[in-house]
């Protein structure tokens, strides 16, 4: 049995992508430890994996891209939810002996991979585009 780790930004678009991975490791007995926000908790409780939360910065804030601020508050919110994950993933690794982490792309993956220093199984989430939206 592995012990998978499983860090996010928590987002729909960042979270649904690895919702069939957590299934799958699950269901052949593997240990699969997620950190996210209490919005997606109980949709990976019933996959079967182990849920720790940390706060959602996403929902107390409007952000607007199109202005300084806009982009200044999304990157504060960025930022602090790396730093909640890498916080709960100092904890948890004071008990648990992680075999890899699957991370996204956008957030804290890539440093709890190194601080952790076990491999990585990187989630890149993106939007498929049809080729006639891109014709100008």
């Amino acid at each position: 049995m592995l012990n998978i780790l499983v860090v996010n930004f928590p987002a729909e678009g960042h979270v649904n992508p690895t919702l069939r991975l957590v299934k799958a490791f699950t269901e052949r007995g593997d240990h699969v430890h997620y950190i996210t926000t209490e919005h997606f908790k109980s949709r990976i409780e019933d996959l079967g994996a182990t849920v720790y939360t940390h706060p959602d910065l996403l929902k107390e804030i409007s952000i607007d891209s199109e202005t300084p601020d806009g982009l200044n508050s999304f990157f504060h919110v960025h930022v602090q939810t790396s730093l909640y994950i890498l916080e709960i993933t100092k904890q948890l690794c004071e008990s648990i002996n992680f075999d890899f982490v699957i991370y996204d792309i956008f957030g804290a993956g890539e440093l709890v991979k190194e601080y952790l220093q076990i491999p990585g199984v990187l989630s890149s989430p993106i939007f498929l585009i049809p080729p006639e939206f891109l014709e100008t």
